[in-house]
């Protein structure tokens, strides 16, 4: 979208929202909404279609409510405009719990001399991924001995980092804990009890059936430190589960006796998602609102330019209860066959495809 150029010496704004950050150049409006089209699009049914503004006034951000139906707020008060200055936090369409937008005025222009400030916090790439406890991480990891804000995956110019957020328990990379340190691929992070190895640019669990092939580190040393005061204390017979936040929409009607690209044919009984790049076959365990699913990838995409990770079949859509573009928690736990009836119920019949042919 992006509205009329305003000012074009004021400095760039930091907005974080859902796990994306994004740096905005002074200069146009942006436009925040549940539209897929808007600058910062939002997935969540509270947010209006085009919710709020952020422009510039008089050379400062200024966020501005759009007449949203269900309101822009700060500090728990309905609010229609504020004045960003340094650093703020505010939530859209529910005090309590609506989506969380924190915009932060960063430093002018290029990096500082080296006579500049010391000390001087830098704005985080937007490539930065945060892992911890708490819900509103990128990775989330449901274990009593990782902090609610743990550690930082960061990619700066093609170089990932793993940076300790300070947590109790600390953060190993190949066994030995670090506070901050360069990784490269196939290194194992460990955060809490949650394994993860490097592949390309993302982080991917190593899972108990990767762990009994012999693909987990060696055991970290040493004794753990006990659980810091607002820690909870160790459980160990307490499930741990991780998940990664992303974006999925659905796709069904018009595409309905077609091939998929692993091979099967689309009918509103299959039951899957389409991945960009993982195996067909691959298992993903897909949780929205409570409800959670195993779907196998059977085709390619999404190719909606609005950031989704994944495109769920109308069938796989419909047990979850998605109805938009949403946000939901995904996990790779497996791998099947791939085979024409993968994603089929068992005992589906065959389904007649163009040209008369007959997939199982």
């Amino acid at each position: 979208m992006g509205g009329k150029s305003l000012s074009g010496g004021s400095r760039p704004l930091l907005v974080r929202t859902q796990g994306s950050d994004r740096s905005l150049p002074a200069g146009p409006s942006y436009v925040i909404g549940r539209d897929p089209e808007c600058d910062i699009a939002i997935a969540d049914i509270r947010v209006s279609w085009h919710h709020a503004v952020l422009r510039l006034e008089n050379g400062r951000w200024v966020l501005a409510d759009n007449g949203s139906t269900n309101g822009t707020y700060a500090a728990g008060q309905r609010v229609e405009r504020i004045q960003i200055d340094a650093e703020c936090q505010v939530r859209l369409g529910n005090p309590a719990d609506g989506p969380v937008l924190r915009c932060t005025v960063s430093g002018d222009g290029p990096p500082p001399e080296p006579d500049g400030e010391p000390g001087e916090a830098q704005p985080r790439s937007a490539t930065t991924v945060r892992i911890g406890r708490a819900p509103e991480n990128d990775i989330v990891v449901s274990d009593p001995t990782a902090s609610r804000q743990h550690a930082e995956l960061r990619n700066v110019a093609g170089e990932c980092r793993i940076v300790d957020l300070d947590s109790s328990h600390g953060t190993f990379v190949n066994g030995q804990r670090v506070t901050d340190a360069a990784l490269a691929d196939g290194d194992t992070v460990r955060v809490g009890s949650a394994l993860f190895r490097l592949i390309g640019q993302e982080l991917q669990e190593v899972t108990d059936t990767d762990a009994e092939a012999g693909q987990a580190p060696p055991p970290v040393t040493g004794e753990a430190p006990p659980p810091a005061a607002d820690e909870a204390p160790p459980v160990t017979a307490a499930p741990r589960i991780s998940h990664r936040a992303s974006l999925a929409t659905w796709f069904g009607p018009g595409f309905y006796g077609q091939r998929t690209a692993c091979g099967q044919v689309l009918t509103p009984a299959v039951v899957g998602v389409a991945h960009r790049s993982l195996p067909c076959g691959t298992l993903v365990k897909v949780s929205y609102r409570g409800r959670q699913l195993i779907v196998p990838v059977i085709d390619r995409g999404p190719y909606a330019h609005n950031g989704a990770a994944w495109d769920l079949t109308s069938g796989a859509a419909q047990a979850l209860g998605v109805v938009d573009t949403v946000r939901v928690a995904t996990r790779v736990v497996g791998i099947a066959p791939n085979t024409p009836a993968l994603g089929l119920p068992p005992g589906s019949p065959p389904v007649a495809i163009a040209g008369g042919a007959v997939a199982l």
